[in-house]
């Protein structure tokens, strides 16, 4: 029970660290915000019971929840747990089986969990054993899919109970709710009606690309997708007071088949990639490493799509960390990578390098197109070896650590990337602070660029050139990339209003009437 309320909330928060430089990965903690605020609460009682040894409450609390959500199979599993240190273990498997019948599939942490370990040596655990392998065998459907069929009900109208749970606590005027059928997705938006189509766009474009990629279909239950007023964000994510303060960008709860992010740039596209991926992963029968799953999701944070149509990846601030840290001789080599937990790959001290390596490999990857082949060969050899190493021996055609010594090269070739705005650099002369939407203007610095060009306190920036910016990080992105004396023309937001102006870059620093 301990592990697994640890496991439901880290399952809530895997992907919320978009930016290397943001501060803003902090590690899931004991009580950290779901997008239910009840089960949240009620996974946190339920585990505090547990460390208290207080068992017969624990039993009655997750029975007495169950009846209200029979189909939740995080309770159900803690149930078991319950059970099994009571020392029913007819009634532990009973739940157990049902936990699985409703999507439970975190087989290494039913194996290893020690509050299960009076069931693990007792005759019930057979037919425990016998419905494991019974999901993981469940025949597929198609190229990748499977059957539920015989499998249980699976955790159909979890979206619809976010949906319904929203409305209520935030009423159906300041947000706009809208279904996508084709894509099983639920939108619900605080956005103007311009950034709400540009948002729509890109996540339904982004879900065709990753089904055609990666995920042959869409995931089998319906997603909610949130984007919250940024007063409302304050219950769903970590979000500091302070202007570029550590924020947590997004969230998504497989739990509740449901995403929440605060920015519509690279924080959505990190967690739409998980809810895709997830959903693709139960399909399978399969649960990946986290460092797969972390490094899909981050690879997809900054692309563009060229004119025939094809997607290719963007360098972002991830690169200069895993640059720096090969250079210094303290990358984490591959083996340990593998083998890391989610705790232990989230844990403060090294999830900034973790997150900047699993993205990075996978960069490589894009490199040489080898990802889809990558996920194919993966998934397809994922009985033979979940870790994925043999997967990329597979695409490289060499061994293991040929592959890796390669990949160090290719960074130490690549350089830094710039990914700083210094004195004398090219400028529009302006403060900022994350929007949603794109960058509020805190301040106009006299004689700069943004001021000749118009642009006012209050303002929100959400494109420069051709390319969109959601976040001060992604303005600060493509600014460093530019020269100065670089025209460009910035499209930004006043009220309801969209205007577009141009500006003529000048050097950080020195600004003229």
């Amino acid at each position: 029970m301990r592990r697994l309320v640890a496991l439901a909330l880290l399952a809530a928060a895997i992907g919320s660290c978009p930016a290397a430089g943001s501060g803003a990965c902090a590690s899931p903690v004991q009580g950290a915000p779901t997008l239910s605020d009840a089960r949240g609460a009620a996974l946190k009682t339920l585990g505090d019971l547990g460390r208290a040894g207080r068992w017969n409450d624990a039993d009655r609390f997750a029975r007495e929840w169950l009846q209200g959500h029979p189909d939740d199979e995080l309770m159900l599993y803690n149930l078991a747990c319950a059970q099994s240190q009571l020392g029913d273990q007819r009634r532990a498997a009973d739940s157990l089986r049902q936990a699985m019948h409703a999507g439970f599939m975190e087989w290494d942490h039913m194996d290893a969990d020690e509050d299960l370990a009076p069931l693990r040596s007792h005759e019930s655990w057979e037919s425990v054993v016998a419905v494991r392998d019974s999901i993981r065998s469940a025949p597929r459907r198609g190229n990748g899919g499977t059957d539920r069929a015989g499998i249980g009900p699976g955790p159909t109208g979890r979206a619809e109970r976010v949906l319904e749970d929203w409305k209520s606590r935030h009423g159906e005027t300041a947000y706009r709710y809208e279904r996508d059928t084709v894509r099983k997705l639920i939108f619900i938006s605080s956005l103007d009606p311009v950034a709400d189509g540009e948002m729509k766009s890109q996540i339904r474009s982004l879900a065709d690309h990753l089904i055609e990629a990666f995920f042959v279909e869409a995931q089998p239950d319906t997603v909610v997708v949130a984007i919250p007023t940024l007063e409302d964000a304050k219950l769903y994510l970590e979000v500091s007071d302070e202007p570029n303060g550590p924020t947590q960008g997004g969230v998504y709860d497989h739990g509740e088949r449901a995403l929440v992010s605060r920015d519509i740039g690279s924080s959505l596209r990190h967690e739409f990639t998980h809810a895709m991926h997830w959903g693709h992963m139960d399909r399978l029968r399969q649960r990946h490493p986290i460092w797969i799953m972390e490094g899909l999701a981050a690879l997809h944070e900054a692309y563009e799509l060229t004119d025939s149509g094809r997607i290719r990846f963007r360098p972002n601030e991830r690169h200069n960390v895993v640059w720096d840290a090969i250079n210094r001789g303290v990358a984490p080599s591959w083996d340990r990578l593998f083998r890391l937990g989610s705790e232990e790959f989230v844990d403060p001290s090294q999830s900034l390098l973790n997150y900047a390596t699993a993205r990075s490999i996978f960069e490589h990857l894009a490199s040489q197109r080898k990802v889809e082949e990558f996920y194919r060969a993966y998934v397809n050899r994922y009985a033979e070896d979940p870790s994925g190493r043999r997967a990329l021996e597979t695409v490289w055609g060499k061994p293991i650590e040929k592959v890796e010594d390669a990949w160090k090269s290719w960074v130490r070739r690549r350089g830094q990337v710039d990914d700083t705005i210094q004195q004398g650099d090219a400028s529009l002369g302006l403060a900022g602070t994350d929007a949603g939407d794109g960058v509020q203007v805190l301040t106009v610095a006299p004689g700069t660029p943004a001021e000749r060009a118009g642009i006012r306190e209050g303002d929100v920036i959400v494109q420069i050139g051709t390319r969109l910016v959601r976040s001060h990080l992604e303005m600060q992105l493509d600014l460093a990339r530019r020269k100065v004396g670089e025209k460009v023309t910035v499209r930004f937001r006043r009220g309801d209003a969209y205007l577009t102006v141009e500006a003529t870059l000048a050097p950080l620093g020195r600004a003229r009437r």
